[in-house]
């Protein structure tokens, strides 16, 4: 096997990354957007001593749920994965990967429900991100800083579309220069924005203080029912996108929300879900697991699942390492007037042993970033061994390395799947775990 040979192979399964893999003696051959069963004809890009990256230069033999992708920069933009399949194989490998992830690290015999489904399986986020440069407004490319220019989003709905066309109506307007990598030069870097109810909410990120944003807001408030307008101040030169550097410019300072009667706030930095749909199907499946509990939510962020949870938990201690987040979780409490909510601030790994010591038996909510649980919280909770574990993963990698830590205390009595992020390899995992009896 060497670079640029071109090989004709059989896919027989999809990885981890929702790319097609075959083998060719063992040796194993990862194609991005290649499916199970197609026979197709590749040309190695990259080769190492056990595997292979290579692209398809022709299908010979096409999938019956090859699907055609709405997005015409799909494959060259590097937001998207699975567009080249009809969704109804998108959740079933998404179940796969979950049943083949979890399978290489438990003991135990364990079963996957199916994948549901996002009511919307094209655009569903409310949230966007986008690089600005020389070249245009867009996304990179995968792994890499090369950007792709769009007029719009089909993830999103038709606000993408015209918010696009305003950032370059205003660029041609007020003549702004656009940020260059290599240079440090130029200060539009990013055009940032979050829809809600019938707001959206704009933040500019700029290197250095951004001239003519009167119009800017004229442009917004002519297109929009209600919008707010921030800037960004990020003169750093490196990946960041946000700095706490924040100037409220004009229209409204934040967005409101009703999930479960609870009424949320957010702030251009606050953390959200994307498809808030799939989020609320989450809280619900969650919200049926508990009781009179006494509830932790270790990982719990701004709060707004903490706060769900008081509507129904005896009593409910949310654990938050950043600051901001407290704050927010703080004041959701108060405009809420819960009072059986406890909001920590500080490190899951250091504040849920202290904590789980000094209650009874209760139910700890795990929602921890990509990386998983610290071993020092795993820890806490096998010394502790609290009634029930409910896990929301985010990496069914790391769902398998924590579960297989958990088995020998706890029987996992479902593990559920949600498609929150459609048309991409990511997976939202629901997992509920209930103390053996000793």
């Amino acid at each position: 096997m060497k670079k640029n040979d071109i090989l004709e192979v059989k896919i027989i399964d999809i990885g981890v990354n929702g790319e097609g893999i075959a083998k060719i003696d063992n040796y194993v051959i990862f194609v991005p957007f290649a499916l199970k069963d197609e026979l197709v004809q590749v040309k190695l890009l990259k080769v190492n001593k056990n595997f292979a990256y290579a692209k398809i230069v022709n299908i010979i033999n096409a999938s019956e749920f090859r699907a055609k992708p709405k997005c015409p920069v799909f494959m060259k933009c590097g937001g998207c994965n699975l567009q080249h399949t009809a969704y109804s194989n998108q959740l079933q490998i998404k179940t796969n990967i979950v049943y083949n992830t979890l399978n290489k690290m438990l003991k135990k015999p364990f079963s996957v429900n199916p994948t549901i489904a996002s009511p919307k399986s094209y655009g569903y986020r409310n949230k966007m991100q986008f690089p600005v440069n020389k070249n245009g407004i867009g996304m990179y490319a995968l792994n890499s800083h090369r950007l792709i220019p769009l007029d719009e989003c089909p993830l999103s709905q038709d606000w993408c579309k015209k918010l696009i066309g305003i950032i370059h109506d205003y660029r041609s307007k007020s003549h702004i220069s656009l940020y260059d990598e290599e240079s440090g030069k130029g200060t539009l870097r990013n055009v940032l924005a979050r829809v809600n109810e019938d707001s959206i909410m704009v933040t500019i990120v700029c290197n250095g203080i951004p001239t003519h944003l009167e119009i800017l807001s004229s442009l917004l408030q002519n297109n929009f029912k209600k919008y707010g307008l921030y800037y960004n101040i990020n003169k750093l030169k490196n990946n960041t996108i946000l700095t706490n550097e924040f100037v409220h410019v004009s229209g409204i300072k934040e967005q409101t929300s009703i999930d479960f009667g609870i009424r949320h706030t957010l702030l251009p930095l606050s953390f959200a879900q994307i498809n808030r749909e799939v989020q609320n199907l989450i809280y619900a499946k969650v919200l049926e697991l508990i009781d009179n509990d006494i509830v932790i939510d270790a990982y719990s962020g701004a709060g707004l699942l903490s706060a769900i949870l008081c509507t129904k938990a005896k009593e409910v201690y949310g654990i938050e390492i950043i600051k901001e987040a407290t704050d927010n979780a703080n004041t959701l409490k108060a405009i809420n007037s819960i009072d059986n909510l406890t909001n920590i601030n500080g490190d899951c790994a250091i504040e849920l042993p202290k904590l789980i010591s000094t209650l009874p038996p209760s139910t700890v909510i795990l929602d921890p970033p990509r990386k998983g649980c610290d071993k020092r919280v795993i820890a806490a909770l096998i010394s502790s061994k609290p009634n029930k574990i409910i896990y929301i993963s985010c990496n069914p990698a790391t769902l398998a390395r924590d579960l297989s830590y958990l088995e020998d205390y706890y029987n996992i009595e479902f593990i559920q799947p949600y498609d929150m992020f459609p048309q991409t390899k990511h997976i939202e995992t629901l997992v509920s775990l209930k103390k053996i009896n000793e």
